[in-house]
């Protein structure tokens, strides 16, 4: 095993561990993909760091054209064990925060803490757990249905890169509504520290007061 394998798993080692499943009885699939939509375009590069075989991960190309629904089929391959589970272990949060920080994967460090402070083992471990999230962390839910005049405009006074947002615009053509909630997504994912305070300093910048406002009554 490389010194990198044994740093990224003692680096996760406070995060659960149990075995994730894709059964119709309590499936862990819409949790997973919720967690992973942040690496919808990045799906591809995630398979492989989760040891879906290449193979395999050419055919969901070939087969889904949508990127949701292509990260919805590799997580479903994933929890299925469509890998080589008895050598790299079974379906885990500890496993998917390995592989969304790997440079192989999905290369983002802060979505891989988010994920680990939200699926801490019950019984941690050596490692220190990442610093406790704000308490007024806002929710997705609220923040897809505000109406946003420029919602790319806005992700950039939330510190998303221009790369990213252009993704997201390509992702989801014609669809207003679909990439605001996905420029949320990101802010939500890949920050440390999301805050209703820094979305309407953010909001304010862009000229979206009245919605600031509102959020300031509200928070």
């Amino acid at each position: 095993v490389s010194s990198g394998a044994v740093e990224m798993a003692d680096r996760f080692a406070h995060v659960d561990g149990s075995t994730l499943s894709c059964n119709e009885d309590g499936s862990d699939l819409p949790d997973v993909v919720e967690a992973m939509l942040p690496l919808c375009a990045h799906w591809y590069d995630l398979g492989l760091a989760l040891r879906i075989k290449p193979s395999s991960l050419d055919t969901i190309k070939a087969t889904e054209h949508d990127p949701r629904k292509q990260l919805n089929s590799l997580m479903s391959a994933w929890l299925s064990k469509q890998y080589n589970y008895n050598k790299f272990g079974n379906p885990s949060w500890r496993l998917l925060c390995q592989a969304v920080h790997s440079p192989v994967g999905g290369n983002n460090p802060a979505l891989a803490e988010k994920i680990a402070y939200n699926h801490l083992a019950v019984t941690p471990g050596p490692s220190k757990p990442p610093t406790a999230a704000p308490q007024d962390l806002p929710e997705l839910k609220e923040l897809q249905n505000l109406e946003i005049d420029d919602w790319f405009g806005l992700g950039l006074q939330l510190g998303l890169r221009e790369d990213q947002l252009k993704i997201i615009r390509k992702d989801f053509p014609q669809n207003t509504k679909a990439q605001r909630r996905e420029m949320f997504s990101c802010w939500l994912n890949n920050t440390s520290t999301p805050s209703y305070k820094i979305l309407i300093d953010a909001l304010i910048k862009e000229g979206d007061s009245v919605i600031a406002d509102e959020l300031q009554k509200k928070n």
